[in-house]
């Protein structure tokens, strides 16, 4: 497989290594056509128990609820992706909310076939109906999260902060009262500095863990039950889907840049005048050339002849796609942190690199920057040209 990227040849991979790589990709299960099918169905927008209860496609958000920790399964599964069930078994009333029994049936029937059924199917009413409490006026935010792949993780933590701004109107000077429960017990590594100091004070913790079974019975004002990414828009992988959600993302990005770095993410200059012809003494600004070179698949085999090439077109005034850059930088960004990663890559000038999680950072960059993504047409999808366009 050959592919020119800005002069260079971009990717290259004999027929026996592509076969290779599809199949080592089925053996890690990681593509929906390879597990069990995902659910087609998706939450809409409703309002059930007198308003004590609202539904949207990001999830449901429930006011004045005791959780019972005690109740919840310890054998919760590590990953989205796992065989046996996500929740475990969590028993009857382990969480309870002031609505009617046929209520709380309509909210399970809007459920069925999504991955918090079973959580869903556990509320109990709240007794004496009506009653609230004033014990906990704090947030939790109750969460399956996907396995530890950035690409995959970025989608749980996005569409938790949709959620946030959809369903609680929620701004970063709230996050000292939001508490964030893991429903698996995944490890959020790759995302870990955005949910802690990023959504919320306090690092997330799985709900089957001793620290919080010992709490017992907790009140909240409100809990909001986020979907899974793979139920919502974040999936929208195999197809171009055009709608505009740079309304949405756009905030999330500058909310989470600030809380993790303390600063708004800076904007590009008009990219009309040639990079050459820049005044000594400028801020760079960098167009980064993506490395895979530790990665098994999926390299760019002359990534230093591509990196020359694209320096090249730069110095001599040359069009690729590529912005207002001013230099060329190979990095491989699974060698930083991700503090690290996110600081480069939201003043950057552009994204070039294959097809892999890397190029989710797309969603940091500066507005108007350009990404080029090299993908063999076996392997089509639209993760990232989707998220450009979003």
């Amino acid at each position: 497989l050959r592919g020119r990227a800005a002069g260079g040849e971009g990717c290259r991979r004999s027929r026996r290594r592509h076969t290779r790589g599809r199949l080592r990709r089925t053996t890690l299960s990681l593509w929906p056509s390879m597990q069990t099918p995902l659910p087609r169905r998706r939450l809409s927008d409703r309002e059930l128990c007198s308003g004590a209860v609202r539904t949207s496609h990001y999830g449901a958000l429930l006011s004045d609820v005791s959780v019972d920790f005690s109740l919840f399964d310890t054998r919760a599964a590590p990953s989205l992706w796992a065989s046996r069930p996500l929740l475990g078994a969590p028993q009857r009333g382990v969480m309870r909310a002031p609505c009617s029994a046929n209520d709380l049936q309509t909210l399970l029937a809007d459920y069925e076939g999504l991955h918090l059924q079973p959580l869903v199917a556990a509320i109990r009413p709240k007794r004496p109906l009506g009653q609230r409490s004033a014990e906990d006026e704090s947030i939790a935010l109750f969460l399956l999260a996907d396995y530890a792949n950035l690409f995959h993780q970025m989608g749980s933590l996005y569409i938790t902060a949709a959620a946030m701004r959809d369903l609680l109107g929620s701004k970063p000077d709230t996050a000292h009262s939001v508490h964030v429960f893991l429903l698996n017990n995944a490890s959020l590594t790759p995302t870990a500095v955005f949910w802690s100091p990023g959504l919320s004070a306090r690092a997330p913790r799985f709900v089957g863990e001793p620290a919080a079974r010992s709490a017992g019975v907790r009140s909240f004002g409100r809990v909001l039950l986020v979907q899974p990414a793979t139920e919502t828009w974040w999936w929208n992988v195999w197809k171009p889907d055009p709608t505009d959600r740079t309304a949405l993302l756009g905030p999330i990005a500058s909310w989470l840049s600030s809380a993790v770095l303390g600063a708004p993410p800076p904007s590009l200059p008009p990219p009309q005048l040639p990079p050459a012809a820049a005044e000594p003494g400028a801020r760079r600004r960098l167009l980064l050339l993506l490395s895979r070179a530790a990665s098994s698949d999926r390299r760019i085999l002359n990534e230093e002849e591509l990196r020359t090439s694209l320096e090249g077109r730069l110095r001599h005034g040359g069009t690729p796609p590529v912005g207002s850059a001013t230099e060329v930088r190979l990095v491989e960004l699974g060698a930083l942190s991700s503090r690290e990663q996110l600081s480069l890559v939201r003043g950057a000038a552009g994204l070039i690199g294959a097809h892999g999680a890397a190029l989710v950072w797309n969603l940091f960059l500066p507005a108007g920057a350009p990404v080029l993504e090299l993908l063999n047409r076996a392997n089509a999808n639209a993760y990232y040209s989707n998220q450009c366009r979003w």
